[in-house]
């Protein structure tokens, strides 16, 4: 799995960064159907490429992490984790005292708990 630190980034602008949002857009089409219909893949690109930079104060930095919070815009709201009504996504993300790793695999699950309460 590709690791997105920030030496790295600046060379990551080119070939490498558009094969990562190409294989998201592929993943979206696939997985979120009804959630990306409306969207040309251009938008989709371009949240992909926003959602990079929106991940990296939450220590995210690998295609699996970024992918992860990438879904949960579509399936919780764009801005999701600036929404109150998903206060325990917005602390997860932000517990230093969690791994990117262990708050990636527990955004999903804490955004459908959230879902069937609300």
């Amino acid at each position: 799995m590709l690791r997105l630190t920030p030496n790295q980034l600046s060379a990551f602008e080119g070939g490498a960064l558009d094969q990562f949002v190409q294989r998201g857009v592929l993943h979206l089409r696939q997985n979120l159907v009804d959630e990306t219909a409306r969207y040309h893949d251009r938008d989709l690109q371009t949240r992909i490429r926003t959602c990079i930079e929106r991940t990296k104060p939450y220590g995210f930095h690998t295609e699996q992490q970024v992918m992860i919070f990438v879904v949960a815009t579509y399936v919780a709201g764009e801005y999701f984790d600036k929404d109150p009504m998903y206060q325990q996504a917005h602390a997860l993300l932000t517990d230093r005292g969690q791994s990117p790793q262990a708050k990636s695999a527990l955004l999903l699950i804490v955004l459908s708990t959230q879902e069937e309460d609300a």
